[in-house]
């Protein structure tokens, strides 16, 4: 029967795009663990699966994920093998999903003999946030070329957001094209010339901007995935953390940089998303240090301290709410009307806008992966985020007041309905910019530069990046399988 519904689907889709290129994705174990770990079971599971696809067409490759073999509690390597073998070798291509950070050909001997794509993955959740891993991409793709009885067919993309880290995207897609590793430096200057408009000329400035942004953002060296936790973007409790591998500090140098750009870059739509950007960035690792100030006052018990470092953190929140809305691409109200807009009749639309609503937020309607898609959008940033820190700050607030002991359970609660009453509404968003970009980011360095100069002179900007190694290293000790928690 299996082998039945591989062919009429193979079929069905054949028809549908007006033939075949014989590869056929399938991945039956993702995030999904089998009922037995033997390997009898699992040889016999995937050539079920491979010969549903030939069935269908005798040429088939089956093209899977390689990204279940991470839960290493489960597939060890007589499991691996086992599933691996039960296809011929060269009718499966696996997909090493997260080679950037966590490759598994190295601990499989090649996936044991089947092709494989080496991937970067990057982005989990389409989340907006500066990261990358420059000197990895420009390093392991040949590294794996040149393992021992290397399988490696090609490298490959397999983010779970785009439209974000452009240069991570523009870098690794260059890279498929080169024989070995090249000067990242050079490649970065070259870059940051060839992203802005040519009729402007070169921008040392913005050159400069970009090599700081190389040597920090786009520096990670650890196995941190780029899963946004910033402080603006989290659902807030009394244990916060944010783990950063680079010194706010500098990058905001990098943005001083950029502003002196605007003079000769200003008029290029990328120049000021990149603008955007790098302010809304900055402005996030701020909002940490805000927070401590949050929690040290409640600590203390001075409900003024409170309600004044409360009010620092929610402004702040309102100005990356200004920033990007300065800009097109990031804007809450063009992903709702965009969703609304494929739907074909009222009902369509209401059910199409809530779950737009609901992605970005608590993601399911019990909040199951909260926070996880979360997004820095200009709109979202004041209706939904600000709303929610204003929240916590008026729970701490009322703590102090009342003589009870913080209450995670009880705030989450609260907090929870004011998440689904914001999946719920329809408050339309605007769907074009406000205001002038380079005029609202020189107005916050302008606010915001004491801030990050008392924390470069107080080392509160390098305590930071100390814990983050730290939180780095713990992860390393891990086995893949925490990712999965």
């Amino acid at each position: 029967m299996f082998k039945q519904v591989g062919k009429a689907f193979i079929d069905a889709m054949s028809e549908e795009f007006n033939g075949t290129d014989h590869i056929y994705n399938a991945d039956t174990f993702n995030e999904n663990q089998p009922r037995s770990n033997d390997s009898a079971y699992l040889s016999a599971a995937s050539r079920g699966v491979y010969q549903g696809i030939v069935e269908g067409d005798p040429q088939g490759v089956w093209l899977m994920q390689g990204w279940l073999f991470q839960k290493t509690d489960f597939w060890g390597p007589s499991q691996i093998k086992a599933l691996l073998h039960g296809v011929p070798i060269g009718r499966m291509i696996v997909l090493d999903l997260f080679a950037e950070a966590r490759p598994i050909y190295n601990a499989t001997q090649s996936f044991y003999g089947q092709p494989f794509i080496w991937c970067m993955l990057h982005n989990f959740g389409g989340n907006t946030g500066l990261y990358g891993k420059l000197d990895a991409v420009n390093k392991f793709p040949f590294e794996a070329r040149q393992f021992n009885s290397s399988t490696m067919i090609g490298m490959g993309l397999t983010p779970e957001g785009i439209l974000q880290n452009y240069v991570m995207y523009n870098f690794l897609t260059d890279m498929t094209w080169r024989s070995e590793s090249m000067n990242v430096s050079k490649w970065i200057e070259e870059y940051s010339g060839r992203r802005y408009s040519p009729e402007s000329g070169h921008s040392e400035e913005a050159a400069k901007a970009w090599a700081i942004l190389q040597a920090t953002v786009y520096n990670n060296t650890g196995i941190d995935k780029d899963h946004q936790h910033a402080v603006p973007v989290v659902r807030p409790s009394n244990k916060t953390k944010s783990v950063i591998w680079y010194d706010y500090t500098e990058v905001a140098k990098a943005w001083g940089f950029l502003l002196q750009a605007s003079e000769t870059l200003g008029t290029s739509s990328l120049f000021r998303y990149d603008l955007v950007d790098v302010t809304r960035n900055v402005l996030q690792d701020l909002a940490f240090d805000f927070y401590e100030q949050i929690m040290a006052s409640f600590h203390a018990k001075n409900i003024t301290a409170i309600r004044g470092n409360g009010t620092l953190l929610c402004n702040l929140i309102l100005d990356m709410d200004n920033i990007t809305s300065s800009h097109q691409d990031w804007l809450l109200g063009t992903w709702l009307e965009d969703a609304k807009s494929l739907a074909t009749n009222h009902k369509e639309e209401s059910l199409y806008e809530y779950n737009a609503r609901n992605q970005i937020t608590v993601w399911g309607p019990r909040g199951e992966h909260l926070d996880y898609a979360n997004k820095q959008w200009g709109g979202l940033l004041r209706s939904y985020y600000y709303n929610r820190w204003q929240l916590f700050v008026q729970f701490l607030d009322g703590c102090i007041e009342l003589h009870v002991p913080y209450d995670q359970s009880k705030f989450d609660m609260r907090s929870f309905i004011m998440e689904t009453e914001w999946t719920n509404s329809t408050e339309k968003f605007p769907t074009k910019p406000v205001g002038d970009t380079v005029s609202i980011s020189r107005a916050l360095y302008s606010k915001y530069e004491p801030y990050i100069k008392e924390a470069r002179t107080t080392g509160r900007a390098k305590k930071r990046i100390e814990e983050g190694r730290k939180h780095s290293a713990r992860q390393e000790r891990l086995p893949y399988s925490y990712m999965y928690v």
